[in-house]
This record gives C-alpha cells, structure tokens and sequence, in this order.
C-alpha cells in the first residue's frame, strides 16, 4: 500500500510513508489513508491542485489525506482530494494482463480544469512501476546469476532523478546523480564484506559487519557530498 521512498517529489515527498493507517477491513477488499506533507495538497508532479476543486473532504482533516482502497481480484482505487484514479488488470492470455489507469474528475469540471501535473506524475510512477514489474518477470528465464546482474539496473535511482529534474530543474538532477554515484561505494562495500565473510563468519557476523562498514562509508560519502553540494536549489518556475 505505501509508495516506496524515493526523491522529490515522488510519493513518499508527497506523503510521507509513516504518517496514515489501515482500514479494519471486513470482505473482499483492504485500504487505509496517507496524510500529505506540509505545503502540499494533492499527488501532483508539484503538488498542487493548481485550481481543481475538492471533490469530497467533509473536513480540513480529510482535505489532507489520501484514500487508498484494493478490490479484489483487480482494481485498486485512489480518491484524491481533487480527482480518483484507478488502476484495473485484465487478463490478457494465459501469462499476461493489461492494467488500465484512469484519471476521473467531478464531470461538471471537465475540459475546464487543468490535470497535466497529476497525470505527468503518475505516468512516470506507472513507468517506474512496469520497469520493477518487468525485471521480476524475466528473472526466471534469465536465472540467478544474471538476475543478480540485472537487479542492479538503477530504476530506483532513474526515477528519483526525473523526478527531481521535473521538478527542480537539471541542477538538482545533478546532485542527485552526484549523491548515488558517493553511495554506490557503501554498497559496493557491503557486498565484498558479506563475501568475504559469509562462509567463515555465518550470515549473522557478515551482515553485521558489513553493514557496519557500510554505515561508516556512507557517512562519510555523505559530508563530502554536502562539503561539494553548491547548496539549496530552488525549484525552476513553470
């Protein structure tokens, strides 16, 4: 249910995955809600509703959240302050669906208010999302060891930086490249660590010790980053 942290202002910027809570759900379906962070009013490639009106919140409590709901067997529905998504998968052959979003807003509203930013954001999400879903996928014909190859491939990192370019312009995209590039030595490291050690030490001592070394690594990635960083940047107007 909760989007995975990546950088701004993917979802975890928008709404921040502690914050909310599940439904006591009772039958086929489960959901829950996500508060939005300060400053922000809907899932948005800014944030914003730009204009949209509220389509429910009884409240300003409910004008501050996300509903999230999961129907079994296919649809999940996400009712937004300012419109309602959906995703829905249809079987299409013995080893493949289809899953078809769509955008709704209140039908007096349409063609009159602007949806590009909610629609742009969840365009890169579902790309995001369909590259994670394809390297799963093929990984039993390709088997483990290039699995493990493949599992490297920065979608993670991809989408943080389109996301971040979008919305705070190339040199932030840059910093965010720069930053990954620092970490990678933390994770290089971990992975010779728990080679090294795995047989000698037991999976407990290598994951231990590797992760410490990691720590230490990153930390100090981390001051030489931000000792380079140029400082704050300001998003690019519109």
């Amino acid at each position: 249910m909760l989007p995975l942290p990546a950088g701004p202002p993917a979802p975890y910027k928008l709404t921040p995955y502690d914050l909310g809570e599940d439904f006591l759900a009772d039958g086929p379906w489960m959901g829950g809600w996500m508060v939005f962070a300060d400053g922000c009013e809907t899932m948005s490639i800014d944030g914003q509703r730009n204009g949209r009106p509220l389509l429910y919140a009884r409240d300003e409590v409910e004008a501050r959240r996300v509903f999230y709901y999961i129907l079994w067997p296919n649809l999940i529905v996400s009712v937004h302050p300012d419109y309602v998504l959906t995703h829905q998968a249809w079987p299409d052959g013995p080893n493949r669906s289809t899953v078809h979003c769509d955008l709704y807003v209140e039908a007096a509203d349409l063609g009159t208010v602007d949806v590009s930013g909610a629609v742009e954001f969840w365009d890169i999400t579902n790309i995001a999302t369909a590259l994670v879903v394809g390297l799963t996928a093929i990984a039993p014909v390709l088997g483990p060891h290039a699995s493990g190859l493949v599992a490297t491939f920065p979608v993670y990192v991809a989408v943080m930086a389109v996301f971040t370019q979008r919305h705070q312009g190339p040199a932030a995209a840059v910093e965010v490249l720069r930053g990954l590039l620092a970490g990678l030595f933390g994770t290089a490291a971990f992975y010779v660590v728990v080679h090294l050690a795995i047989v000698p030490a037991g999976i407990a001592a290598a994951f231990l010790l590797a992760t410490a070394i990691t720590l230490g690594i990153q930390a100090i990635a981390l001051r030489r980053v931000r000792a380079m960083s140029p400082g704050p940047i300001e998003p690019e107007p519109a």
